[in-house]
């Protein structure tokens, strides 16, 4: 994204005079501050070629060959060998369906809703160190079996500095507004688990087809999370007729010829929180989601992104290998929960429960699906009926979902190993926490951790307007602070880390009073205020983000 470039110093011929050589303090203070500008100029330079190298250089000499192939897999689910791991793992998925493993305590287990903050910052750290590694040891295992140009150029935008990954380290996404999961389903197939562990450099494609002007820098990948997460949880209507100029495209970028396009994968729960639900899609591109999620814990490790929605309890259990425990069920189905699993433990409860099934006898056996092989042989018993609650409930979790789920778990499981999060120590609480970040905003840790920033006005009169700003987020609602969040950074929760250490800070820019819109610098995490009074400034911001929200984006 722009950002407004720094002020560009130079000492005058009086102050050269005045202080002479190299001697004096203003001396000192020129020079420091010309190797800030000299040094923003170099990131802007690195940034720069970044995207020329990753979007100009890379992804038409190479990388559009893999997607190809992708979409080729996705279409007609033939052997490729550029994505033989994708297919290995369906199938592998569709032969030996998830299961939750059940402890003993099954029934007793109470789950922690509540979390330490330092301990979470804790395990952040340490899992942003274990992914460094394992990115290395991808690294090393791909440059041993690299041969040729690919080799040497996967070899050059991969080594780099760990601190420099935001630049070179990242995978290009071409991303459409309107179908943002939907336009690089492809892609994330095609990415090897190396390059996507480095993360995702995007850029956004007008509906029109015309590629945006804005640089990803952290901003535009925080955008497309929030964008493509709430795009699958949402009913959408059936994909148009291409247009010509749609038919036109490269044949890389074919995404309206998958089944299944546009129809969501995540349904909200009860208490909001989003799981898998089946669609005509293909097995694949639930491989693709999963894989998707575990770059954004990859850049949430790094404390810069957070998914819009939470994932449901039972969904990261899953990812963490947890059982799923009666709360769950409790939680999911109250009325399902009394009448069947209570009901089948108490007295009598199993001749109650096979009556009002009109069954003869209770077997295992739920919804025409055998709760384990052999089932639909195997009475309930008093020995059994542990088993069989169980079992149940597990099938009530996951039975419908099941091949869904344990493609979605290969795919996340191949950016981020379960050994990893389980040498981590990563509960699936926290790693619920790292993933969604914080829902509620506290407008004073928001103002406490700020910076002000005065640009052309005085700095007096800059935090003043600063201080109508924050007075006007207090008496908004959460939903608006929320979208004011989203405007400023890309993404409307709050990050794991807090505000306390986002990076870079939360920055309010105030400029002379005009006739323009507040904008934003989502890269930086900056929004920019005229030096409005507090009635026209409210509106002011209000329609700002009403604009950004329809898709007239500001930044």
């Amino acid at each position: 994204m722009k950002r407004a470039g720094g002020p560009c110093v130079e000492a005058s011929p009086n102050k050269r005079q005045r202080y002479g050589g190299c001697g004096g303090s203003g001396w000192r203070d020129v020079c420091f501050a010309a190797i800030l500008q000299a040094s923003n100029m170099q990131r802007s330079a690195r940034r720069g070629l970044a995207y020329v190298w990753l979007h100009f250089v890379y992804e038409p000499l190479i990388y559009r060959r893999r997607v190809q192939a992708a979409h080729e897999f996705l279409a007609g689910r033939s052997r490729s060998q550029l994505i033989g791991d994708v297919e290995d793992a369906v199938n592998s998925a569709e032969a030996k369906p998830f299961r939750a493993v059940l402890r003993d305590d099954f029934w007793h287990q109470q789950d922690s809703q509540v979390e330490n903050r330092d301990t979470l910052m804790q395990r952040r750290l340490l899992l942003r160190a274990e992914l460094e590694l394992q990115l290395q040891r991808q690294q090393w295992k791909e440059s041993a079996s690299g041969r040729g140009f690919v080799a040497i150029s996967c070899n050059f935008r991969l080594r780099v500095d760990p601190k420099q990954r935001h630049y070179f380290g990242k995978v290009p996404l071409e991303v459409k507004r309107g179908s943002a999961f939907d336009s690089t389903v492809e892609a994330i197939l095609a990415a090897k688990p190396s390059h996507l562990l480095s993360g995702v450099h995007v850029r956004f494609h007008e509906s029109g087809g015309f590629a945006e002007a804005g640089v990803d820098s952290g901003g535009l990948t925080r955008e497309f999370f929030e964008l493509a997460i709430k795009e699958l949880s949402a009913d959408v209507s059936p994909p148009s007729r291409p247009t010509r100029q749609q038919r036109q495209q490269p044949k890389f970028r074919r995404s309206v010829s998958v089944e299944g396009i546009g129809q969501p994968m995540f349904c909200p729960q009860a208490d909001g929180s989003l799981m898998l639900v089946p669609s005509s899609r293909p097995p694949a591109v639930y491989f693709a989601l999963g894989r998707l999620v575990g770059v954004a814990l990859v850049h949430a490790s790094y404390g810069d992104s957070a998914l819009p929605l939470p994932l449901s309890d039972c969904l990261l259990k899953c990812m963490v290998g947890a059982p799923i425990t009666s709360a769950d069920v409790r939680k999911r189905d109250p009325v399902y929960y009394k009448n069947r699993i209570e009901a089948v433990l108490s007295v009598q409860g199993r001749h109650m429960v096979t009556a009002a099934l009109m069954e003869e006898k209770l077997l295992f056996v739920e919804g025409g699906r055998e709760l384990k092989p052999g089932g639909a042989a195997e009475e309930v018993t008093d020995a059994n009926v542990m088993e069989y609650v169980a079992l149940l409930s597990e099938d009530y979790i996951c039975g419908d979902v099941r091949t869904e789920i344990s493609e979605f778990l290969a795919g996340f499981h191949d950016i981020v190993p379960r050994k990893l999060l389980q040498q981590v120590g990563l509960s699936w609480v926290q790693l619920g926490n790292l993933l969604s970040g914080v829902d509620h905003i506290d407008i004073e840790a928001w103002r406490r951790y700020s910076q002000v920033r005065a640009a052309g006005v005085a700095e007096e009169e800059a935090y003043s307007v600063a201080n109508i700003f924050w007075d006007t987020l207090e008496h908004w609602p959460a939903v608006e602070r929320s979208a004011v969040l989203a405007f400023a950074s890309g993404c409307s929760r709050l990050p794991a880390c807090g505000f306390a250490l986002l990076d870079p800070p939360f920055t309010v820019e105030v400029t002379p009073c005009s006739g323009k819109l507040p904008t934003s610098h989502t890269c930086f995490n900056t929004i920019t205020l005229p030096a409005y009074a507090q009635e026209m400034l409210e509106k002011k911001l209000a329609f700002a983000i009403h604009e950004c929200a329809t898709g007239f984006a500001l930044i």
